[in-house]
């Protein structure tokens, strides 16, 4: 009874250890085949749709808004972070009370100022109860080129400026 006892304790070992080996190799596999992806995406590098862009980045900016309304306690960190989408403290208490922004477009062209400074004014629809207004906002795309492993690779940010009129 021992024997088969023991025999089978090794069976289970081998088996596990087999098996342990060949999740490894597949792991292995598997990045390499991420590698091999990443480095086709870094070659075929498409151009920039600064439009949805900074539309996304409005949207980001006033979900970070409502986010300080509806939570109080994290006040401190929203704000850091609101920061790094408008250097001016007004913009940020110039949208208070929102609900949501609606109708984002582009209203005249982009405005190219130079090789890694473009600007384009963006008017959307603010809903602030059963109240909807209208405004505009200056979004202003810095781009700069980051070498990573010999490949230069873009970076953008999005800062908002309030346009006064």
């Amino acid at each position: 009874m021992k024997k088969v006892i023991y025999v089978m304790i090794c069976m289970l070992w081998l088996t596990c250890a087999n098996e342990t080996k060949n999740k490894s190799e597949s792991v292995e596999y598997r990045m390499e085949a991420i590698s091999a992806e990443e480095d086709d995406i870094s070659m075929d590098l498409k151009p920039i749709n600064y439009e949805q862009l900074a539309e996304h980045k409005l949207m980001e900016y006033f979900d970070l808004l409502r986010l300080k309304q509806e939570h109080p306690e994290f006040e401190k960190d929203i704000i850091s972070q609101l920061q790094g989408f408008s250097n001016d403290s007004e913009s940020i208490d110039s949208y208070e009370k929102i609900d949501s922004i609606i109708n984002i477009r582009q209203l005249g062209k982009l405005i190219k100022e130079s090789d890694s400074i473009q600007k384009m004014r963006l008017y959307f629809d603010i809903v602030s109860g059963i109240t909807t207004t209208s405004d505009s906002v200056m979004a202003i795309i810095t781009i700069k080129f980051i070498t990573v492993e010999g490949r230069k690779i873009p970076s953008t940010k999005v800062m908002f400026k309030n346009i006064k009129e």
